[in-house]
């Protein structure tokens, strides 16, 4: 049961994730340069510096450890 629980965190983790990214991309275009016409989006593995560390590597840890933890979970279920 564990396990389900924490597969549902790391879905909503995943999915929270990927709304947060796209949201803070928007917010980066509507409050960017006002003499700009275009707007890049930058991909993930484009990043670097801080970009990468706020908006890959912490939420992406995040998403992994509760995948881990649902993992571990199932496991020690089995072995009981």
């Amino acid at each position: 049961m564990l396990r389900l629980i924490l597969m549902i965190v790391g879905v909503a983790a995943l999915l929270g994730w990927i709304a947060f990214y796209i949201w803070a991309s928007a917010m980066a275009c509507a409050f960017g340069s006002p003499n700009s016409n275009t707007c890049d989006f930058t991909m993930p593995w484009e990043m670097h510096g801080e970009d990468l560390t706020i908006f890959v590597l912490i939420p992406g840890g995040i998403v992994v450890v509760i995948f881990l933890a649902a993992w571990w979970a199932g496991r020690a279920a089995q072995s009981k």
